[in-house]
């Protein structure tokens, strides 16, 4: 494999970013309809917590029958309404994550079609797929788990802190004390993710070649008997 397959780009590229993003240009609304659902979502969240303490230190502490009973149907529609909310977002960002893939995969597959012969004489059959396949699965999945959940955390973030601070600023300050280790933690998953993420990539790279090499061969591998032999190298993939 060459060692232009093998590079390892920055774990956090800007610009490539911003050229993924682009690739919903097409489908804007649907982008802004997801980013709506994300942030209203951020912020129901933390209206439930507020109805449950609400309700035991006024309701619970006092025995209040009627206050309680009023409150539990306040967060029943709460729940349902985070659940359709929930239900709107997830259908949506799937939505867009399957049309960026479309538009995506027909581009990449347009442009493999336009290459020369040369090119697939020095290249592998199974960077061809991953790039086609597995590549454009993670793009999709950026936009779907990624980008969208990205901006709903961070404002969840920001809406928590606010909320933190408001009820008791001390508390809140020694419990961000261990921000500083769970930063640490965080750069150490993310170096130990880059690392197998490339190295689960290269794998399946070369377990589409052989699978791949291996069909089209098939017929000769059962004339020479060496169904055996090729499986042992299949193992070792």
């Amino acid at each position: 494999m060459s060692s232009k397959s093998k590079k390892v780009g920055a774990a956090f590229d800007l610009e490539l970013i911003v050229r993924i993003i682009k690739l919903a240009k097409p489908h804007r609304k649907l982008l802004w309809l997801a980013v709506m659902f994300t942030l209203l979502l951020t912020a129901l969240a933390p209206i439930r917590p507020m109805l449950v303490q609400y309700t035991l230190d006024h309701f619970v502490e006092n025995k209040d029958k009627a206050g309680i009973q009023l409150f539990s149907i306040y967060i029943l529609l709460h729940i349902i309404l985070n659940s359709l909310v929930l239900f709107g977002h997830t259908y949506v960002t799937n939505l867009l994550g399957q049309k960026v893939i479309k538009d995506l995969r027909m581009r990449v597959y347009n442009h493999i079609l336009s290459l020369s012969s040369s090119f697939f004489d020095n290249s592998k059959v199974g960077m061809l797929i991953t790039r086609s396949v597995s590549d454009v699965e993670t793009v999709s999945n950026f936009f779907s788990q990624g980008f969208i959940s990205i901006i709903g955390d961070l404002a969840q973030i920001v809406a928590v802190l606010i909320i933190m601070f408001i009820t008791s600023w001390k508390l809140t300050l020694i419990s961000l004390a261990v921000m500083p280790l769970l930063l640490i933690a965080s750069e150490l998953f993310r170096r130990g993710v880059k690392s197998s993420f490339q190295k689960v990539r290269v794998q399946v790279s070369q377990l589409n070649s052989f699978v791949q090499e291996q069909i089209v061969g098939m017929e000769v591998v059962q004339v020479f008997g060496k169904e055996e032999q090729e499986f042992q190298k299949f193992e070792k993939i």
